[in-house]
């Protein structure tokens, strides 16, 4: 637990009760000494008689949210932390009903204003609260020319030295710091609450950050595929069309016709199926149109490797496309990175970009200053940090995809979601668009939730969202923390989030053929159909699928849909390979016999870059544990470690390393659970390369050869 020292002399009653005699006045604060800053207002608004700047009343409600805030002390300050800063903050505090906390609110493009919507919000909720310009005033990237100390403002500097004077104004005001700091941000807010919990652990005890909003490429690709070329656009009235087509390809995937895609990333729609039978029309797509279409649901790659340079759109997502693909300019948050950061030309022709020479400028460490993609929020979760992400798959700006890959490796680099769960989690909400709105439920109490986690360690198992139309909520849904999904009990009505439950997702498998668009999948994926992948089932069980995958060597087998599904693999061949994904890559150098642990994953390449063919075992799990693991006084482990050694565990499988030397007998010992067996080499009843599944059993084994006989058995929890 994060926690501020608390310098109540009062009763800790009256600590949380707000009353209007505080240490300091409103008035007063305008003479606070703060370090690179300048108070330049200090004083009190009343109730209902705050307005934001002209310009600034677009959204829900227009100008009423505010006429409903309470009274409260608004401050403003210039903080200039380098010779070219002009960062201006406010800091929002309660003249009554502080509840001892503070939020600081996020902001979203390229920021240039300060979120006062989202800060009443967070006044109305009892919050001293905080938002900054961060640096620079007006929207678009323009600022960044020639300003790299103001870039770096945007980038992170500015929600720092927000964070630390905003606290010092409320200890300054309430004679108390503040007991819990949150922080809530979605797009931008949510790679700044990212960026936060990275370079600023201290920060925030909890963190809400929803679609963070990291720089890609993908921007790039879609108007390359949609807008460099006039045949091949998309015009918006076609969008509604596309849709319909990937969610009555997608929908019932998940046993429930809704009208919503439950997991888009387990339906691969082909817009194909929309091709034009005659003349064209706003119900189909040219020839050109469906190439572009197909570019939108597919990753951008590397001209010359083909390597995936970030994460795609989904299915689900159509009806927004114009985010993206309008014209006849590329998206404006990424066509300003590349003008203003990456190539400081303010007149660059984006129909140049070259997805070779051009990506990888683009990721250079110090045209991506603004990104968060650390995975190692150790020094955050340490200290008892929560971070809670969401978002919405059918968001058009930041694709799922990309915050999946993101949550997979943090939960990677903490250890596993049984190390990680308690930390991080994250919900996806069908349907929901950027930050909200779309065709799902997309409102849901993430601040609470929050609350409930940080401050008395329940973690938030669900989170209840709404979906309104014409001012009155029309459908309700659990959203599940990742990787479950909200699952239909069979009776009741469907728009009742209480007749869904949380469950693992269901396995599915691509095959080779397909109807009305959609690949027909019915287990779990394993690679996709590659010239240099060949797949060889061997075992299939209630519990898990076993396949050999056979690697051809310098040629790279692209997994677009990724793995829906937690795997064990074992290496059965010795060799190296490289590992794309939107995240990184990683090179994999193993043994005969290794084994390796790989939680579900989204798109990837990998590559073996081996002279030789490489084979890896595989096993998907199907669905979570079934329980704790039954425990014996005879585990093998334990009773007879000349024999059996531990190779690896988690809350899925164990995984034994069995050695017997020519003609040794182990010890007694009993195998309580399910568990694939792989033969290493030769043996008395089985063959180099076997693989056989094997119930609990008790018994005394012996190698009755002249040869050590080598195995690997991994036990299925």
């Amino acid at each position: 637990m994060i926690r501020s020292t608390i310098t109540c002399a009062i009763s800790a009653i009256a600590c949380l009760c707000a009353s209007p005699a505080f240490p300091a006045t409103c008035e007063s604060l305008a003479a606070i000494a703060l370090k690179d800053a300048q108070i330049t207002s200090a004083q009190i608004v009343p109730a209902g008689q705050f307005s934001p700047p002209a310009g600034q009343l677009a959204g829900a409600g227009g100008l009423i949210p505010y006429l409903q805030l309470p009274a409260f002390c608004r401050v403003a300050a210039t903080l200039t932390p380098s010779g070219d800063s002009d960062i201006k903050v406010e800091v929002w505090l309660p003249s009554a009903g502080w509840n001892g906390k503070f939020q600081a609110v996020g902001n979203g493009g390229w920021a240039g204003v300060i979120s006062y919507s989202a800060m009443a919000d967070a006044l109305r909720a009892g919050y001293a609260t905080a938002s900054t310009d961060t640096g620079h005033s007006g929207p678009g990237g323009g600022f960044a020319f020639g300003h790299p100390e103001k870039l770096i403002d945007f980038a992170w500097r500015s929600e720092h030295e927000m964070t630390v004077k905003a606290k010092a104004v409320v200890e300054k005001f309430y004679g108390t710091a503040p007991r819990w700091s949150y922080w809530n941000g979605c797009s931008t807010g949510g790679r700044q609450a990212l960026k936060e919990a990275q370079m600023f652990p201290d920060d925030y005890d909890g963190i809400i950050a929803g679609a963070p909003a990291n720089r890609t490429v993908l921007s790039m690709w879609i108007a390359h595929a949609v807008l460099k070329d006039p045949a091949s656009y998309i015009p918006p009235a076609k969008y509604p069309a596309i849709h319909q087509a990937a969610v009555a390809a997608c929908d019932a995937r998940d046993g429930l016709k809704d009208g919503l895609i439950d997991d888009p990333a387990q339906c691969a729609f082909d817009p194909a199926v929309l091709l034009c039978k005659g003349e064209d029309g706003p119900s189909c797509l040219t020839a050109a149109q469906v190439t572009a279409a197909q570019k939108m649901y597919a990753p951008p790659v590397h001209a010359r490797t083909g390597k995936p340079l970030s994460s795609p759109l989904v299915p689900g997502t159509e009806l927004a496309w114009g985010e993206q693909a309008l014209g006849p300019q590329p998206n404006a948050n990424i066509y300003d990175q590349y003008r203003y950061v990456v190539f400081k030309d303010p007149k660059w022709d984006w129909k140049t970009f070259d997805f070779d020479r051009d990506a990888s400028r683009g990721d250079l460490p110090e045209n991506l200053v603004m990104n968060a993609t650390d995975p190692n929020m150790e020094p955050f979760f340490s200290r008892g940090g929560k971070l809670l992400l969401y978002q919405g798959w059918s968001d058009p700006r930041v694709p799922a995809l990309q915050t999946i890959a993101y949550y997979r490796s943090v939960i990677e680099t903490r250890g596993g979601t049984a190390n990680a769960s308690n930390s991080v989690r994250l919900f996806l909400a069908p349907g929901m668009g950027h930050c909200g709105g779309g065709e799902g439920p997309n409102v849901f109490d993430k601040v609470s939730a929050l609350e409930q986690w940080e401050e008395k360690g329940k973690a938030p198992d669900m989170l209840i969202a709404s979906h309104s139309a014409s001012g009155k909520a029309d459908r309700t849904r659990p959203l599940c923390p990742y990787p479950q999904v909200a699952r239909y009990k069979g009776t009741g009505s469907s728009d009742d989030a209480a007749n869904f439950m949380c469950l693992a997702p269901r396995p599915v498998l691509e095959q080779t053929s397909s109807q009305n668009g959609v690949s027909n999948r019915t287990e779990p994926p394993a690679q996709s159909p590659s010239p240099s992948a060949t797949i060889v089932n061997k075992l299939d069980t209630p519990q898990a699928r076993v396949y050999v995958a056979t690697l051809q060597p310098r040629t790279p087998s692209r997994s677009p849909n990724g793995h829906a599904t937690n795997r064990m693999l074992v290496y059965l061949d010795d060799g190296v390979m490289t590992r794309q994904e939107n995240t990184g890559k990683e090179t994999i150098t193993f043994k005969r016999g290794d084994v390796r642990w790989r939680p579900a994953s989204g798109a990837y390449v990998a590559e073996n870059t081996s002279d030789h063919p490489i084979r890896i075992l595989e096993i998907d799990l199907k669905g979570p544990p079934a329980g704790p693991a039954p425990v014996t006084p005879l585990d093998p482990a334990a009773v007879d470690a000349q024999h059996y050694k531990v190779a690896f565990e988690n809350e899925h499988v164990r995984v034994l390393r069995v050695h017997y030397g020519p003609r040794e007998q182990g010890a007694l010992h009993e195998h309580m659970l399910n568990r694939v067996v792989v033969y290493l080499n030769d043996q008395p009843g089985a063959k180099v390369d076997d693989v056989r599944i094997s119930g609990p059993a008790k018994h005394t084994e012996q190698n009755a050869s002249d040869q050590a006989a080598d195995r690997i058995a991994i036990e299925l929890k």
